[in-house]
C-alpha cells in the first residue's frame, strides 16, 4: 500500500527550516511507513523578529544608586491618619496595648508615648503602612520593642505587660528609636519588593515577551502574506503529493499554531483554490478564536452556544490542547463537521519536569507528545 500525504504545517516563531525538516524526521518515524510526511515551511513569510528583544524596557524601577530611592521611601506624608492596621498590629507586639477607643492612651506628651510614635512612623512610610502579612508586623513589633529597650536609663519598658513609663526628656529618643526601626524596615520591605518584582517582571519578559511578540508579528505577517503562504502549501502538496487535495482525494493534515488557522483557511478556499482534507489534527492551535473575532471566508459568525457547521473539505478534526497554554484553544464548542459530529478536543498531558524544562512556554510541547503521535495510530 502506498504511503498516504500528510502536510505538516508549522506555527508561530518557526525561523529555522533546518530543525523544523528536524521535527518533521522524528515525526516520520514515529507514524511508521503509512503515512508520507510533506513538511510546509513558511517562516520566511512570517513577521520580522530581527532586534524585537531591543523593543523590552527595563523594568528595575531604581538602579545601583540608592539616593532617589532613599528619598521617595523617607519623604513624609502631609496627612497621618490614625490607627492603620500596621500601626495597630505593631503596637500590640512591641507594648502588648491596643489603642485606646477614643484615641492613642497618652501618658504625658504625646511624643513621649510609644504609641503615637509607632502611628507617626507607619503613616510616614512608604511600604510598611501596607503591609497586612502577620508574620512581618510582628518581626518589625519586635524590632521596635529591641530598639526601645535600649533606650538611655530611666525608661521602664516591659514589653509583653504592656508597661511603659518614659520621662519626658526621653521623648526624642523614644520617637527617633521607633522611627528608626520603621524606618529601616521599611527601606527593606521596599528593596526587597523592587528587586524580587523587578527580578520576576524581567524573568518573565525574558522567556515570555518574545514568543508571545512574535506571536503577534507572524499573525500580522501571516494576515499580510496569506496567498503567498498558501501558495506555497499547495506548491508543496503538488510537488510531493500530486492530485492529492482534491475532493475525492482528500489529504491528511496536522499543523500547530497558527498553522492551524491556515489549514482552516485554506480548507475554505480562502485564496482561490480549496484543500480537501480527511484528518485534520492542530495543536496548540487558534482557529476557534480567530473565527470568533473575525468569521473566516465563508463561515457564519458564531453566537454563544450556536456551532458553526464546517464545509465538507474537513471531513475529521482532532484538536491538541494543553491547559498551561496560553495560545491554545477548544474547537468543539465552536465548530461542527458537516456530517453533524464535532471536533474532538483533547488534552495533553505533561509532567513537572517538562514544563520546568520548557520555562512556562507550554506552546511547543505538543511536537513530542504521545498524544500527537496517537492521532495518527
Amino acid at each position: 500500500m502506498n504511503a498516504e500525504p500528510l502536510l505538516v504545517v508549522h506555527g508561530i516563531a518557526n525561523r529555522s527550516n533546518a530543525d523544523f525538516l528536524a521535527q518533521c524526521a522524528w515525526l516520520q518515524e514515529q507514524v511508521g511507513k503509512r503515512y508520507k510526511l510533506i513538511d510546509v515551511y513558511w517562516g520566511d513569510l512570517g513577521g520580522i523578529s530581527d532586534g524585537l528583544m531591543d523593543s523590552l524596557p527595563a523594568i528595575f524601577p531604581f538602579g545601583e544608586d540608592s539616593g532617589d530611592f532613599h528619598d521617595h521611601l523617607t519623604r513624609a506624608h502631609a496627612v497621618i491618619d490614625g490607627g492603620t492596621p500596621a500601626a495597630q498590629a505593631i503596637t500590640v507586639r512591641a507594648t502588648g496595648e491596643m489603642p485606646t477607643q477614643g484615641g492613642f492612651h497618652v501618658r504625658t506628651d504625646p511624643q513621649t508615648d510609644v504609641q503615637e510614635a509607632i502611628r507617626i512612623a507607619v503613616a510616614q512610610s512608604t511600604f510598611v503602612k501596607d503591609v497586612t502579612d502577620p508574620e512581618v508586623l510582628n518581626a518589625v513589633g519586635d524590632l521596635v520593642a529591641a530598639a526601645l529597650a535600649e533606650q538611655a536609663p530611666g525608661g521602664e519598658f516591659n514589653v509583653r505587660s504592656g508597661t511603659f513609663i518614659v520621662r519626658a526628656d526621653l521623648a526624642s529618643s523614644v520617637l527617633g528609636a521607633v522611627k528608626a526601626v520603621i524606618n529601616a524596615a521599611d527601606v527593606m520591605i521596599g528593596r526587597i519588593t523592587g528587586a524580587v518584582g523587578g527580578t520576576l517582571n524581567q524573568f518573565v519578559r525574558g522567556k515570555l515577551a518574545g514568543p508571545i511578540a512574535l506571536t503577534l508579528g507572524d499573525v500580522v505577517g501571516y494576515h499580510q502574506n496569506r496567498q503567498k503562504i498558501h501558495e506555497r502549501l499547495f506548491a508543496r502538496l503538488d510537488s510531493e503529493a500530486a492530485g492529492w487535495g482534491v475532493e475525492g482525494k482528500p489529504v491528511h493534515v496536522m499543523a500547530h499554531s497558527l498553522g492551524g488557522l491556515l489549514v482552516l483557511d485554506a480548507a475554505l478556499g480562502a485564496c482561490g483554490r480549496t484543500l480537501h482534507i480527511e484528518r485534520l489534527v492542530t495543536f496548540g492551535s487558534q482557529p476557534a478564536f480567530f473565527h470568533i473575532m473575525t468569521p473566516r471566508n465563508g463561515l457564519a459568525p458564531y453566537r454563544h452556544a450556536q456551532p458553526v457547521v464546517l464545509p465538507a473539505s474537513i471531513a475529521r478534526w482532532i484538536n491538541l490542547w494543553h491547559p498551561l497554554d496560553v495560545l491554545a484553544f477548544i474547537t468543539a464548542s465552536v465548530f461542527r463537521l458537516s456530517g453533524g459530529g464535532a471536533p474532538q478536543d483533547v488534552q495533553v498531558q505533561t509532567n513537572a519536569s517538562t514544563i520546568a524544562d520548557a520555562g512556562g512556554w507550554l506552546h511547543s510541547v505538543y511536537w513530542r507528545s504521545p498524544e500527537l503521535v496517537a492521532a495518527w495510530e
